[in-house]
C-alpha cells in the first residue's frame, strides 16, 4: 500500500495520466511515509525543504530526511548537510554539515564525497586535511561526480597537498572535459597548447579550445581567436579571429579588446589604401 501511495504522490508530481496536483502528491507522500516507507519519507522531506504542496518547514524537512537516512538513502544524509552547509532556514553550521556528508560517505555518495573533500581542501568547517581532500575527491571522481574530477585535476596541477603530476591532472581534466566541465575544457586545450602531462598537440589544443569558447569559456575565446590569427593548429582565419577576439571582449577580456580594435584598425586602413 505505501509503495502504490508514494508512486500515486510521483505521477501528481510529474502530472502523469493524472492532472499536475502538488497538494495531493504531498498528500500521499505524507501517508506512504507515515508507514515507514523510506522513498515516501524521503519525498516528504523533500516536498518540506522545497515548499511544494505544504508550506516550507525546514526542521519537519530535516526530521522527514533523518528517518529516510536511517533506512539507507543517502540522499537524505546529504541534504542534511547541505541544509547546515548553506544555512538553509536554520543557522549555518559547517561542522554538522561535516557530521551528516560523513554518513552519506560512508553509502558512497558522490555529492557528499565531493563538499567533503572541498571542506578538507579548505579547511572550512572541519580540519584542513590535503590527503583526506584527494581520497575523497578520487572517490567521487570514480563515482563520476563530474566536480570532483576538475577539482582532483586541480590539485594534481598545482601541487595542492601532493607533488605536482601534469599526467594526472590531464587524465582527470580530460574526464572532467568529457562531461561538459567548460573550465576542463579549456585547461587540457592548454596543456595541448604547451605539452603539460601530455604530448604537445596544437591541433588537439584547438579542439578543446573550440568546445570550451563555445560553451562560454572567455579565456578559450581569446587562445582560440590567436589561433586562427596564427595559423596554430588551424588554418589562419582573420575573419574568425575577430569573431572570438569580440566574444571575449564582450566578456571583459582588456587583451582581446586591445587586439580587436588594432584587427579592425587594420581592416580601416587596408580599406582606405585599397
Amino acid at each position: 500500500m505505501a509503495k502504490a501511495q508514494n508512486n500515486l504522490a510521483n505521477l501528481y508530481v510529474d502530472g502523469l495520466g493524472v492532472n499536475r496536483d502538488l497538494l495531493k502528491a504531498f498528500e500521499y507522500y505524507q501517508k506512504a511515509a507515515n508507514q515507514h516507507f523510506a522513498l515516501a519519507q524521503y519525498n516528504l522531506a523533500l516536498a518540506y525543504k522545497n515548499g511544494t504542496g505544504t508550506t516550507r518547514n525546514i526542521l519537519l524537512s530535516i526530521d522527514w530526511f533523518t528517518l529516510a537516512g536511517q533506512q539507507g538513502i543517502s540522499d537524505a544524509n546529504l541534504n542534511i548537510g547541505l541544509i547546515y552547509f548553506f544555512g538553509d532556514g536554520i543557522p549555518q553550521n559547517k561542522k554538522i554539515a561535516a557530521d551528516w556528508f560523513s554518513k552519506a560517505a560512508k553509502e558512497s555518495n558522490s555529492e557528499a564525497l565531493y563538499y567533503l573533500a572541498v571542506m578538507s581542501e579548505k579547511g572550512d568547517g572541519i580540519t584542513q586535511d590535503y590527503l583526506a581532500a584527494i581520497y575523497c575527491y578520487t572517490e567521487a571522481a570514480e563515482h563520476d561526480y563530474v566536480p570532483a574530477m576538475y577539482n582532483l585535476g586541480i590539485m594534481y596541477a598545482t601541487g595542492i597537498g601532493t607533488k605536482p603530476n601534469n599526467s594526472k591532472a590531464a587524465y582527470w581534466f580530460t574526464k572532467a572535459a568529457d562531461n561538459g566541465n567548460v573550465d576542463a575544457q579549456f585547461n587540457i586545450g592548454v596543456m595541448y597548447d604547451i605539452g603539460g602531462g601530455v604530448e604537445q598537440d596544437p591541433v588537439k589544443a584547438v579542439e578543446w579550445y573550440i568546445k570550451a569558447a563555445e560553451n562560454g569559456s572567455m579565456d578559450a575565446q581569446y587562445n582560440l581567436a590567436t589561433k586562427y590569427l596564427d595559423g596554430n593548429g588551424i588554418i589562419k582565419n582573420k575573419g574568425r579571429a575577430i569573431y572570438w577576439f569580440t566574444k571575449a571582449a564582450e566578456q571583459g577580456d582588456e587583451d582581446a579588446k586591445a587586439n580587436l580594435a588594432e584587427l579592425l584598425r587594420q581592416d580601416e586602413y587596408n580599406d582606405e589604401t585599397d
